[in-house]
């Protein structure tokens, strides 16, 4: 009966998603965990990622505050059953906040959804525990679901307050959420309507679910289970898993009319498997030394040792070594630091001059473009149906970060596009784990109503802006300007702009290569100026310094565009 009602609930959530569009989430942040399966972690203080979604309603007289809270105890991996495990809880914080003479919002479902990602699903389970559990895995005895047991005050003040290191002061005084968190700890495991379903090997989701009976009292906080995530694998036979968990929360208030259900921003913990390298990277002498950029040849991940063209735009500043009246000589470092063994065919530097009321990027394919006054969509859903657009309206740091097999659908308002259509995107890897290189495909609708993929670039290291020349293919086949952004790994998007003005007139110069002096084998210029399959090769610890010559510039502003021709192998 529980589940069928569990179902029912959740169908209507789904349902009165698209409603969602009423009201938009206006903060938000994204918060994710990793770990390498090399590592085994056992924290002495549990540690919390969150997202906070803030959602105003009623012509902004009422407000609630949602935070979502994942509380990480232990990351261990079992040799003698070839099993991954994470332990960890998760939490959810509600504040209803409202202007004199309007009533707060609050929640009256709560439902946790958790979904596998990532590769070779199924083997992974995620298991809802509520037994008991030591309390290294557990942080903290007793706090069960479904059973209270006798503790004292200042025991459940410490077993609610762990997991809400971030949330406690968010909304309100601490004095009044600790009252609030000891009543809610002292009622924990008696609350009547709540329910959840594990997920085994064949499912893709599990979920929590509470219901408030109680529709005008504030309740803050509410944690789902003493949760484990496992993964059946054997290292030796997968050595480079990718998997993983998103956790989001969908919440249901007692006036839909003032501020419907809504879908909260969502959390992704990963594990990844060993082994990759890094690419070889670029640094910019910026006045007084060199600057680490950017990772270069990114696609060469995955081309199985055949060259591959890459261009980049530096993003660090880049000041001439020597400045002269009419000509001024620029120099550049390619590092190798990690477990590639690169070879480097062609080496060009791009000058691209230009006025400063426009800014300048560079396609996958080469193309030059300028851009100045994008636009961010109006709808950004991610495959989950969950409302993304926060997170990708501005270049703030708060980024949707997708996973294998994950996409967003962006949707753009109507607009003259005779004068072209470009997308900026602003992407990165993730730092921590910068051997994954994966390509993310833009894809558009065509006359059949399927997607299909124009265009295809790949994420680097640090933050990067991409252009994508989308003339001829917005429109869509339906009149639209609809794009969706399709992922294979985890990768970031901070911010993704349409652009319709005109190309404005830039001018560009190729830089004379005057020299490129490898660390340990000398000059190794011959190898470098043109595309012969001749190369210079970097192992870990070599770098190659290049100079480059170019004219000074005579217009207000001066962009650099890097050509790299080559591809790199992993050293095993």
């Amino acid at each position: 009966m529980m589940k069928r009602k569990l179902t029912m609930v959740c169908i209507a959530l789904l349902l009165l998603s698209l409603a969602f569009g009423m009201v938009q989430p206006v903060k938000a942040s994204s918060n994710t965990w990793s770990v390498n399966w090399h590592d085994h972690i056992n924290y002495d203080s549990p540690i919390n990622v969150s997202t906070t979604t803030e959602v105003v309603g009623a012509n902004g007289h009422v407000t609630t505050i949602v935070e979502l809270v994942v509380s990480i105890a232990e990351y261990d991996y079992d040799p003698f059953v070839d099993m991954d495990f994470v332990y960890f809880r998760v939490v959810v914080y509600v504040k209803a906040i409202a202007d004199p003479g309007y009533q707060p919002q609050y929640a009256t479902d709560v439902s946790i959804q958790l979904k596998k990602i990532g590769s070779k699903q199924e083997q992974t389970i995620i298991h809802m525990v509520h037994d008991e559990l030591p309390p290294g895995y557990s942080q903290g005895e007793g706090l069960y679901q479904t059973t209270t047991i006798d503790s004292s005050p200042e025991q459940r003040i410490e077993w609610v307050l762990i997991p809400l290191e971030y949330a406690v002061g968010l909304a309100c005084e601490p004095a009044g959420t600790a009252i609030m968190l000891i009543n809610m700890a002292s009622a924990f495991g008696s609350i009547q309507g709540t329910d959840f379903q594990c997920a085994d090997y064949d499912d893709t989701f599990a979920y929590s679910w509470w219901h408030n009976p109680y529709v005008f009292t504030e309740s803050p906080v509410r944690q789902y289970c003493f949760n484990c995530f496992r993964w059946k694998q054997n290292h030796d036979v997968w050595p480079e898993p990718e998997y993983g968990l998103k956790i989001w929360a969908g919440v249901d208030l007692h006036n839909p009319a003032v501020i419907p259900p809504f879908w909260t921003n969502p959390i992704y913990l990963y594990i990844y498997g060993g082994g990759g390298g890094a690419c070889p990277y670029v640094s910019t002498w910026n006045g007084t030394h060199y600057v680490l950029d950017n990772n270069i040849l990114p696609a060469a991940e995955h081309s199985n040792g055949a060259d591959v063209e890459d261009y980049y735009r530096l993003e660090q500043p880049f000041a001439p070594t020597y400045q002269g009246t009419r000509r001024s000589a620029y120099s550049l470092q390619i590092r190798e630091f990690e477990n590639e063994h690169d070879y480097f065919d062609h080496v060009k530097l791009l000058a691209v001059d230009h006025s400063s009321d426009v800014n300048v990027a560079v396609t996958p394919y080469g193309e030059i473009l300028t851009y100045s006054n994008p636009v961010p969509p109006v709808s950004a859903v991610d495959d989950d149906g969950i409302d993304v657009l926060s997170l990708l309206s501005s270049v703030d740091g708060n980024y949707y970060q997708g996973y294998n097999g994950s996409y967003v659908t962006l949707t753009f308002a109507s607009t003259d596009v005779s004068n072209g259509v470009k997308l900026i995107v602003r992407e990165d890897d993730p730092l921590r784990h910068p051997w994954l290189k994966s390509p993310v495909y833009v894809q558009v609708l065509n006359a059949t109503g399927e997607w299909d993929t124009v265009a295809v670039f790949h994420t680097r290291t640090y933050w990067a802006t991409d252009i994508i020349n989308m003339t001829g293919y917005l429109p869509d086949s339906e009149g639209n300007l609809k794009v969706r952004l399709c992922f294979v790994s985890n990768d970031k998007i901070d911010y993704v702009g349409l652009d319709t003005t005109s190309q404005a007139s830039i001018e560009i110069h190729q830089a004379d290569l005057i020299s490129a002096f490898h660390s340990t084998q000398g000059n190794v210029k011959p190898l470098l100026i043109k595309n012969d399959q001749t190369y210079a090769e970097l192992i870990p610890g070599e770098l190659i310094q290049l100079t480059f010559l170019l004219p000074n510039n005579q217009n207000e502003e001066r962009a650099f565009i890097l050509y790299t021709e080559g591809y790199y192998n992993t050293i095993a």
